[in-house]
């Protein structure tokens, strides 16, 4: 881009000249405090590694653990359409399982990286949004072991899973570096998620829904109030972390884009927000219809948003760019997936009517 000209805050392409030389000289900083991760999960990695073939590439390591909890997703598409219901004992094993596999693989793939040479932005940029992805797949599917069913519950647990996600991004943006806190999701959220369904596969899915001794609050609801409250925190602390960048950046204001101004980071929550709050609009507005009865069309709907979103966040972070919460391609994926929420409204409408005219 020629010297002088001023570039958008809010409006971009893809990547810029600039971008592609920041492209180039990426280097990832990131901490993970975990003791899990130190003491148990790390060494076993570490033993494990040595055994890849160097030709393997780190990006199909990662491809293969997402690969794992789409298939169990699938499984519980099919026993468990409504996110309600029994699935067989070994279903929920499986699913534990892949959980586990998705958690080693993820984190082998950097290793992998590096002990071959291989690490580029670019494989950062395909980990994270995979990652994206799995947020997704993973919360989609924990709702259905967990009995939380079709209704508003089901879409505040997403919410709350790929909120965190989309949060620890803005300030990896911000800061430059993932920080992991000393408990957080990767390692011991994602351990407790396969360790629910073990305990699911001994003692069977209507456990979640039986009344606790603690107020007679279900056990699924239970694990919905710790799950929204360590959420809470993290997010807390992820914006903490991006207000004391903003801070101690103000300099780089007048040398740069406004990228370290209060009102800039916050508008960077809005794209996110607006789909959100679309969603809420759409689902009010038909009575809670099509999140009733397909409620996996409507959350992969809002998946796929969310996905694109944090990947273009995570792209204007390795390449050293303006964040635009407007691109190219987002008004394209917002028009499609608003075509096929609205167009399943008027399918859902047309039958209620025609129920109605039948009686």
């Amino acid at each position: 881009m020629p010297s002088g000209v001023r570039r958008s805050r809010y409006f971009g392409g893809y990547v810029s000249e600039e971008g592609a030389n920041g492209l180039k000289a990426y280097k990832y900083a990131g901490s993970d405090k975990s003791l899990m991760l130190k003491y148990i999960t790390n060494p076993m990695y570490n033993r494990i590694v040595v055994y890849f073939p160097v030709w393997l590439a780190p990006n199909l390591i990662t491809l293969s653990g997402l690969l794992c909890t789409f298939v169990t997703y699938w499984i519980f598409h099919y026993y468990c359409p409504l996110l309600e219901g029994h699935a067989p004992w070994w279903a929920y094993m499986l699913n534990g399982f892949a959980i586990l596999a998705y958690q080693a693989l993820d984190a082998m793939d950097g290793k992998q990286a590096r002990r071959t040479g291989s690490a580029t932005a670019l494989g950062v940029l395909f980990d994270h949004g995979c990652d994206a992805l799995n947020a997704t797949v993973m919360s989609v599917t924990m709702c259905a072991v967990v009995q939380y069913g079709p209704g508003v519950t089901s879409f505040v647990f997403w919410f709350v899973a790929v909120l965190v996600f989309y949060s620890a991004t803005v300030e990896e943006y911000y800061t430059g570096e993932l920080r992991l806190a000393i408990i957080n999701g990767p390692n011991e959220g994602l351990a407790i998620a396969a360790g629910v369904n073990f305990i699911t596969a001994a003692i069977g899915a209507s456990f979640w829904t039986q009344q606790s001794p603690i107020f007679g609050i279900t056990w699924n609801w239970i694990l919905f109030i710790v799950t929204c409250g360590c959420a809470f925190f993290t997010i807390t602390q992820n914006f903490f972390h991006v207000l004391l960048a903003v801070r101690e950046n103000k300099a780089k204001v007048e040398g740069g884009y406004g990228k370290f101004r209060y009102r800039v980071a916050l508008t960077r929550l809005l794209p996110f927000l607006c789909v959100v709050r679309e969603q809420k609009r759409w689902r009010l507005r038909l009575r809670g219809l099509n999140q009733l009865r397909h409620p996996r069309i409507v959350l992969w709907a809002l998946g796929f948003l969310f996905s694109k979103l944090v990947t273009q966040l995570m792209l204007a972070h390795v390449c050293d760019e303006e964040y635009h919460p407007v691109g190219k391609t987002i008004s394209v994926i917002a028009f499609l997936g608003a075509h096929m929420l609205f167009n399943l409204a008027h399918q859902e409408l047309s039958r209620e009517t025609a129920t109605v005219k039948v009686k």
